[in-house]
């Protein structure tokens, strides 16, 4: 299992764990009918990678980071969760909307997304 980045310094940090968590992964977690925080075969989405077992609740699934628009009045529980762990929500919002929206480019998309908060994208090695 991998380790919880818990309030991490920088949001370089949390974007390499993350992606290289799903790249790990392989798939999304999903049933079919969404994404889910905690799937089968211990699948997670991007946000689900950041959350330890004893901290995630049930309750999440099906919420989205924000109720509304991306700021934090508008934040469900798990996005305030999140919050409160120091993690930038909107940029683990953006990585959320490449695992349930844009899983068939996710590397074009996480470049993308590196670029627009100042990250470092690496590509994936080569085996």
């Amino acid at each position: 299992m991998t380790t919880v980045v818990k309030n991490p310094h920088n949001n370089q940090e949390v974007f390499d764990f993350v992606v290289n968590a799903l790249r790990k992964q392989g798939c999304q977690s999903t049933t079919g009918d969404g994404c889910l925080y905690r799937g089968p075969n211990n699948t997670r989405c991007a946000a689900g990678h950041l959350i330890p077992d004893e901290d995630y609740k049930p309750g999440w699934e099906a919420q989205s980071l924000y109720f509304g628009l991306p700021i934090i009045d508008s934040m469900s529980p798990i996005g305030k969760y999140l919050h409160n762990q120091g993690y930038c929500t909107h940029l683990v919002f953006d990585l959320q909307k490449v695992h349930d929206n844009l899983w068939e480019h996710r590397e074009e998309e996480w470049q993308k997304v590196a670029t627009n908060y100042g990250l470092n994208y690496t590509p994936p090695s080569v085996s």
